[in-house]
């Protein structure tokens, strides 16, 4: 968990809140974040069924990671094969989430454990920034955090008007939520296409 209700309570008067309200508004924020990241961010263990491309390498689909338990080669064999300590550690090389040296065009069960085992401070400071920025008159909105940011100023000289937005994150659409977490944008999942 992100946030404790103790540290909730620091943030917020606990006049105002019930526990069972303050509960909801932390899970809640935590959902809204992990789907932002597009990950669980929390150390957990994981396990996959990936095939190896031709060149022999998988690309595990949770990062970063921190140990690979185990790699089980479920096919072309006619029985499985598991590898070795050894062999886990020259596949890795510690190359965050890919494993090469695999049989190439195979299928494979990996066991591993990916996630932060103690999560970046700036990741509690964002949280509290979300939960903050839905609080208003007392109850929790988080519906707005999915409006496009509308910061737009324009400039007129001589019968000629610009407009452009304040403070672009340098996404066309950004909404309040891009812009509440930017400080923790290195740490979004990627999608290369």
């Amino acid at each position: 968990m992100y946030l404790s209700l103790d540290e909730f309570y620091q943030h917020f008067s606990q006049e105002i809140l019930v526990s069972a309200k303050a509960e909801t508004a932390i899970l809640q924020a935590q959902l809204i974040l992990e789907n932002w990241l597009g990950y669980n961010p929390f150390a957990t263990e994981y396990q996959e069924k990936l095939y190896s491309n031709v060149k022999g390498i998988i690309l595990l689909s949770n990062y970063p990671v921190i140990k690979i338990n185990s790699i089980i080669s479920l096919y072309p064999f006619t029985q499985k094969y598991t590898y070795s300590p050894d062999e886990i550690l020259l596949a890795w090389q510690r190359q965050d989430r890919a494993l090469c040296g695999i049989v190439p065009n195979s299928l494979m069960e990996v066991n591993y454990s990916a996630g932060y085992e103690k999560l970046p401070g700036i990741f509690k400071i964002a949280f509290i920034n979300l939960i903050k920025a839905c609080y208003q008159s007392g109850d929790f909105d988080f519906a707005d955090l999915y409006s496009p940011v509308k910061d737009v100023s324009s400039i007129s000289l001589g019968g000629v008007s610009q407009s452009f937005r304040l403070g672009d994150i340098g996404n066309s659409s950004a909404t309040k939520l891009d812009r509440l977490l930017q400080p923790i944008m290195e740490y979004r999942r990627k999608i290369f296409t």
